[in-house]
């Protein structure tokens, strides 16, 4: 950091100067990636930095924007922001590479928010990920998260897709939100879809529930109540009767006669 650094100004920090923001947000720099720039031997690049009361009601105050247009005539590819992080072979196995670590802290009562209404006053979220802004005439857009493998080998994948903490969710039957007639498609080898689920319930307490338990899985009505229970052991309960293989087969014997 130069020693002739301008003057701090409230929406722009240059130089990595972490005292002003611990002075106007205390114990700010406890947070790991503050925490290295309070603590950096050498200078940081740039801490990005502004605050809500800088702007008027209805405004929004972004700490960074980045815009990026692709209107190449040739075959090329535009990045907006472009992240790599790089775990090397002989780091300490204790070490942790992280491409992106985005942390949301909320000191008030945030909204409960739902497939249709994710705009509401009071939100706080970590991520959107927004299709066209008002006014672009935007078309669709291919997909809103895409998970690869950009490098096309064998073992560069993913152990895992995505992974929701075991005490990451409140309310953790809202693991996953989804609106109605949205649902989860399986696709086949050519590109085609294939076998689907979905919800068409449309009327409060109406909807089935499938649990599943040490031993076996329930559907159980919208209070509840278990309608069918499908035991790992060949048997089959129904309506509060167990069946077991047999009794079943005689009883779809009955059925189809």
């Amino acid at each position: 950091m130069a020693d002739d650094k301008k003057p701090y100004e409230p929406s722009l920090e240059i130089g990595g100067d972490a005292d002003v923001v611990e002075q106007d947000v205390p114990n700010t720099t406890k947070i790991s990636v503050l925490d290295v720039v309070a603590t950096a031997k050498e200078p940081i690049p740039a801490i990005f930095y502004t605050k809500g009361s800088l702007a008027g009601p209805g405004s929004m105050l972004p700490s960074v924007v980045i815009l990026a247009k692709q209107d190449s005539k040739e075959p090329n590819t535009v990045y907006g922001p472009y992240v790599e992080t790089e775990r090397e072979v002989d780091a300490h196995p204790d070490t942790k590479a992280q491409g992106l670590e985005i942390s949301l802290i909320d000191l008030g009562n945030s909204a409960n928010i739902n497939p249709y209404d994710v705009t509401k006053n009071g939100l706080s979220e970590a991520l959107r990920l927004g299709a066209g802004k008002p006014g672009s005439n935007s078309k669709e857009i291919s997909a809103a998260l895409v998970i690869a493998n950009v490098e096309g080998t064998p073992t560069s994948k993913f152990r895992k897709g995505i992974i929701i903490g075991g005490k990451a969710i409140q309310t953790p039957l809202q693991a996953i939100c989804l609106a109605q007639g949205q649902g989860i498609t399986w696709f086949l080898p050519d590109g085609t879809p294939g076998p689907h689920f979905r919800s068409d319930v449309s009327q409060p307490n109406s909807g089935m529930r499938m649990i599943f338990f040490d031993g076996g899985f329930a559907l159980q009505n919208s209070a509840g109540v278990n309608v069918l229970i499908a035991w790992n052991d060949n048997t089959v309960s129904l309506c509060g009767q167990r069946f077991s293989s047999v009794e079943m087969t005689k009883l779809k014997t009955i059925l189809n006669s």
